[in-house]
Protein backbone atom coordinates (compact mmCIF):
# COMPACT_ATOMS: atom_id res chain seq x y z
CA UNK A 1 0.00 0.00 0.00
CA UNK A 2 1.50 3.40 -0.87
CA UNK A 3 1.03 5.76 2.00
CA UNK A 4 -0.36 8.89 0.61
CA UNK A 5 0.70 11.07 3.01
CA UNK A 6 3.92 10.44 2.16
CA UNK A 7 5.05 12.60 -1.00
CA UNK A 8 8.68 10.42 -1.29
CA UNK A 9 6.07 7.48 -2.46
CA UNK A 10 7.26 5.69 0.18
CA UNK A 11 5.37 2.08 0.61
CA UNK A 12 3.74 1.26 3.90
CA UNK A 13 2.36 -1.86 4.53
CA UNK A 14 -0.11 -3.37 7.45
CA UNK A 15 1.72 -6.17 8.01
CA UNK A 16 5.19 -6.92 9.15
CA UNK A 17 5.02 -9.73 5.96
CA UNK A 18 3.85 -7.78 4.19
CA UNK A 19 6.63 -7.19 1.42
CA UNK A 20 7.21 -10.65 1.41
CA UNK A 21 3.16 -11.36 0.11
CA UNK A 22 4.39 -8.92 -2.83
CA UNK A 23 7.36 -11.04 -3.38
CA UNK A 24 5.69 -14.56 -3.69
CA UNK A 25 4.26 -14.36 -7.06
CA UNK A 26 7.03 -13.11 -8.39
CA UNK A 27 9.75 -15.53 -7.05
CA UNK A 28 6.79 -18.55 -7.73
CA UNK A 29 6.08 -17.23 -11.76
CA UNK A 30 9.70 -16.42 -12.36
CA UNK A 31 10.39 -20.31 -11.38
CA UNK A 32 7.52 -21.70 -13.17
CA UNK A 33 8.76 -19.40 -16.83
CA UNK A 34 12.32 -20.86 -15.92
CA UNK A 35 10.91 -24.36 -15.61
CA UNK A 36 8.62 -23.97 -18.58
CA UNK A 37 11.82 -22.56 -21.10
CA UNK A 38 14.44 -25.19 -19.97
CA UNK A 39 11.85 -28.11 -20.54
CA UNK A 40 11.02 -26.00 -24.05
CA UNK A 41 14.55 -27.07 -25.35
CA UNK A 42 14.77 -29.52 -28.47
CA UNK A 43 16.10 -32.69 -27.98
CA UNK A 44 19.39 -31.88 -29.94
CA UNK A 45 19.94 -28.96 -26.97
CA UNK A 46 20.31 -31.60 -24.14
CA UNK A 47 22.28 -33.81 -26.27
CA UNK A 48 25.02 -31.31 -26.27
CA UNK A 49 24.46 -28.84 -29.19
CA UNK A 50 23.37 -25.69 -27.61
CA UNK A 51 23.81 -23.76 -30.78
CA UNK A 52 19.92 -24.63 -31.20
CA UNK A 53 18.10 -23.09 -28.86
CA UNK A 54 14.06 -22.07 -28.43
CA UNK A 55 13.74 -18.65 -26.77
CA UNK A 56 12.61 -15.40 -27.99
CA UNK A 57 14.65 -13.43 -24.91
CA UNK A 58 17.68 -12.47 -26.64
CA UNK A 59 19.02 -13.05 -22.73
CA UNK A 60 18.16 -15.75 -22.38
CA UNK A 61 18.56 -17.01 -25.42
CA UNK A 62 22.34 -16.03 -25.40
CA UNK A 63 22.73 -17.67 -21.75
CA UNK A 64 21.26 -20.94 -23.44
CA UNK A 65 23.70 -20.87 -25.58
CA UNK A 66 26.27 -21.23 -23.48
CA UNK A 67 24.39 -23.94 -21.45
CA UNK A 68 21.68 -24.57 -19.25
CA UNK A 69 23.88 -24.14 -16.23
CA UNK A 70 24.73 -20.42 -17.06
CA UNK A 71 20.80 -20.04 -17.60
CA UNK A 72 19.79 -21.29 -14.53
CA UNK A 73 23.01 -19.61 -12.82
CA UNK A 74 21.91 -16.37 -13.98
CA UNK A 75 18.34 -16.64 -13.48
CA UNK A 76 18.78 -17.62 -9.69
CA UNK A 77 20.98 -14.44 -9.26
CA UNK A 78 18.31 -12.55 -10.81
CA UNK A 79 15.31 -13.91 -8.77
CA UNK A 80 17.29 -12.98 -5.41
CA UNK A 81 18.13 -9.41 -6.65
CA UNK A 82 14.86 -9.04 -8.16
CA UNK A 83 13.55 -9.98 -4.59
CA UNK A 84 15.82 -8.26 -2.48
CA UNK A 85 15.10 -5.05 -4.24
CA UNK A 86 11.50 -5.57 -3.59
CA UNK A 87 11.88 -6.13 -0.28
CA UNK A 88 14.17 -4.04 0.58
CA UNK A 89 13.45 -0.33 -1.08
CA UNK A 90 10.07 0.10 0.11
CA UNK A 91 8.69 2.56 -2.42
CA UNK A 92 5.99 2.35 -4.96
CA UNK A 93 7.84 1.84 -7.76
CA UNK A 94 9.36 -1.33 -6.38
CA UNK A 95 5.54 -2.70 -5.77
CA UNK A 96 4.68 -1.48 -9.42
CA UNK A 97 8.06 -3.56 -10.52
CA UNK A 98 6.86 -6.49 -8.94
CA UNK A 99 3.64 -6.51 -10.09
CA UNK A 100 5.26 -6.00 -13.61
CA UNK A 101 7.66 -8.96 -13.11
CA UNK A 102 5.09 -11.12 -12.00
CA UNK A 103 2.73 -10.59 -15.09
CA UNK A 104 5.76 -10.97 -17.44
CA UNK A 105 6.48 -13.88 -16.39
CA UNK A 106 3.15 -15.19 -15.97
CA UNK A 107 2.80 -14.11 -19.87
CA UNK A 108 6.44 -16.33 -20.70
CA UNK A 109 5.10 -19.28 -18.73
CA UNK A 110 1.79 -18.96 -20.91
CA UNK A 111 3.37 -18.49 -24.11
CA UNK A 112 5.19 -21.44 -23.18
CA UNK A 113 2.29 -23.48 -22.87
CA UNK A 114 0.06 -22.47 -26.03
CA UNK A 115 3.20 -22.65 -28.34
CA UNK A 116 2.85 -26.38 -28.30
CA UNK A 117 -1.17 -25.61 -30.14
CA UNK A 118 -4.01 -27.52 -29.36
CA UNK A 119 -5.44 -28.16 -25.45
CA UNK A 120 -1.78 -26.52 -24.85
CA UNK A 121 -3.09 -23.02 -26.13
CA UNK A 122 -5.93 -23.51 -23.42
CA UNK A 123 -3.69 -24.96 -20.96
CA UNK A 124 -1.91 -21.66 -21.79
CA UNK A 125 -5.46 -19.35 -21.19
CA UNK A 126 -5.73 -21.78 -18.04
CA UNK A 127 -2.44 -21.22 -16.29
CA UNK A 128 -3.01 -16.70 -16.57
CA UNK A 129 -6.15 -17.41 -14.82
CA UNK A 130 -4.56 -19.64 -12.41
CA UNK A 131 -1.63 -17.34 -11.78
CA UNK A 132 -4.00 -13.91 -11.31
CA UNK A 133 -5.80 -15.83 -8.94
CA UNK A 134 -2.58 -16.62 -7.20
CA UNK A 135 -0.90 -13.33 -7.33
CA UNK A 136 -4.22 -11.27 -6.02
CA UNK A 137 -4.66 -13.59 -3.39
CA UNK A 138 -0.80 -12.56 -2.50
CA UNK A 139 -1.39 -9.25 -2.51
CA UNK A 140 -4.65 -8.89 -0.61
CA UNK A 141 -3.08 -11.01 2.04
CA UNK A 142 -0.75 -7.84 1.79
CA UNK A 143 -3.74 -5.27 2.37
CA UNK A 144 -3.49 -3.89 -1.43
CA UNK A 145 -6.15 -4.93 -4.23
CA UNK A 146 -4.25 -6.00 -7.18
Amino acid sequence: MTDSDSPSGESSDRHPTGRLWLVVPVVGLYTADVAFTLSGQPSSYWAGDHTVVNEINPIGHALLAVGPWAFVGVAAVWVVVASAVVLLWRHRFADWGAKVLAVGHAIGGACWLAQSGGWWFAAGCGYLVLAAMCAGWCWRQRGQTP
